[in-house]
């Protein structure tokens, strides 16, 4: 919502499956916090309306950036996630070239909704396709048709414009880790790591103690996934949760 979101959100793990809905123009204009660096922006259609010979505005255009809503280092990182979209992920029909450009498709359930939201350094475009009457879409995807509008919109948009890079960094690669089993589930990692191998000749481990033994290096690696991810997350937004 600091975004700019006016509409109701369910704050929970699946909002990021898109489980609320809201508006094109309130999307559109939350990529443009993220191109500009981490700024809200509210969106405007007049900068201003004067009467002929008057100086002052009937109308000024209520909108513009606000502030800071997320870190610019933050920012830079999703631009290069969402600058892998149109590279190598869903959204490869939106490519324009040597021209620089990031996005986001979205298909709601049912395919009743077809989204392509995304921007270059100049300008942030969204498109949404769907039926008023909510029926669902035949053959449609956020991928397909929707990003081939943003893209054809964006060739005459650019047109005679210099090629503006993005404002992106990518995200440190993960430290490499290892996962040492040991024989003794009792002891210290230190003290695993220490023990020599067992000889050849050593009695073999049962079926059931071998079992034991894999479910305790699975469960230490999917904790250290589960550690990874919260520091990724931690880094790109400045805070746990």
């Amino acid at each position: 919502s600091d975004f700019g979101i006016k509409s109701p959100l369910d704050v929970g793990p699946a909002m990021a499956l898109g489980t609320s809905e809201t508006t094109l123009l309130q999307m559109t204009a939350a990529y443009a916090g993220i191109l500009n660096g981490g700024s809200s922006v509210t969106p405007y259609g007049v900068r201003s309306l004067t009467l002929m010979g008057d100086d002052t505005p009937l109308l000024g255009q209520e909108g513009g950036i606000g502030e800071r809503v997320i870190s610019e280092h933050a920012a830079r990182e999703l631009v290069w996630m969402m600058h892998q979209v149109i590279e190598s992920g869903t959204g490869r029909r939106a490519q324009l070239g040597d021209r620089p450009a990031a996005g986001k498709t979205g298909t709601t359930s049912a395919a009743r909704d077809a989204w392509f939201i995304g921007f270059t350094g100049d300008y942030v475009t969204g498109v949404w396709l769907g039926y008023d009457d909510n029926r669902e879409l035949s053959g449609t995807t956020g991928g397909g048709l929707p990003a081939e509008i943003w893209r054809e919109t964006m060739i005459r948009v650019h047109e005679g414009l210099p090629v503006t890079p993005l404002p992106m960094d990518a995200p440190p690669e993960p430290e490499p880790s290892t996962l040492t089993a040991s024989a003794d589930p009792g002891a210290p990692p230190a003290a695993a790591a220490a023990r020599p191998s067992a000889p050849a000749a050593s009695k073999p481990a049962t079926p059931k103690a071998a079992a034991e033994q894999a479910a305790k290096g699975v469960d230490q690696a999917v904790r250290r996934t589960g550690n990874a991810i919260g520091n990724a997350f931690r880094s790109i937004f400045g805070r746990g949760g």
